[in-house]
């Protein structure tokens, strides 16, 4: 904390094709997002400029152990694993692993255990699902929107993610009419902004931030 105040400066890890918590807005061509907001909202409690860092599931915690960021607001769930890893601030954010699928095509949950499913990689969800349906065929993309394309031409038969990011998903697909997301879900998702382990006092200045938002 006293290093970023120092610097003037809070370098956080975000999303760029993860609407609605991270994306590029097309019109003025920014990052903008429910995560953005966030991170903007952090900067300024601690009176210091926000430069953001885009990453992946996968690379968010290579990225903050080796400090090439300080901290990480990108859907980030929080588990036991990933705990022993980073410390996590308060969850801000509660949503659910879900499913994407063409309209009427799995009305339940058992119906996806042999179908052949997208997933982003280093998610809780791809993790989820070799747990919950060993038999189903996985497979692995580094975004959300690639796996979703892969679907579309025929190559997954569901997507999977949290619901909140599916929704803001299908919201910008031209042919959303074509596909729904049953209200089913595989688990309960707490997102939370995490930092190296140890920094507890940055914790708890975003702690602080959360509080006040809410």
């Amino acid at each position: 904390l006293d290093d970023i105040k120092k610097a003037g400066k809070i370098t956080v890890a975000v999303f760029d094709s993860n609407p609605p918590f991270g994306y590029v807005d097309q019109q003025s061509k920014n990052l903008t997002g429910y995560d953005i907001d966030f991170a903007n909202e952090i900067a300024a409690k601690l009176g210091v400029k926000l430069e953001l860092k885009t990453t992946n599931p996968a690379n968010r915690i290579p990225l903050l152990v080796s400090s090439k960021v300080d901290t990480v607001v990108a859907a980030f769930t929080i588990t036991d694993e990933r705990a022993q890893q980073v410390d996590f601030a308060t969850p801000y954010f509660v949503t659910g692993q879900q499913f994407l699928v063409k309209k009427g095509k799995f009305p339940k949950l058992e119906d996806l255990k042999n179908a052949k499913i997208g997933a982003v990689k280093g998610t809780t969800g791809e993790q989820q699902l070799h747990t919950s349906f060993p038999q189903a065929k996985v497979l692995s993309f580094d975004e959300i929107a690639v796996a979703f394309a892969a679907q579309r031409n025929g190559n997954v038969q569901a997507t999977t993610q949290d619901g909140a990011i599916l929704a803001g998903l299908l919201a910008a697909a031209p042919d959303k009419a074509k596909y729904e997301i049953p209200s089913y879900k595989l688990s309960v998702e707490n997102y939370g902004i995490a930092v190296k382990k140890g920094e507890t006092g940055l914790k708890n200045a975003i702690n602080q931030t959360l509080f006040v938002i809410s």
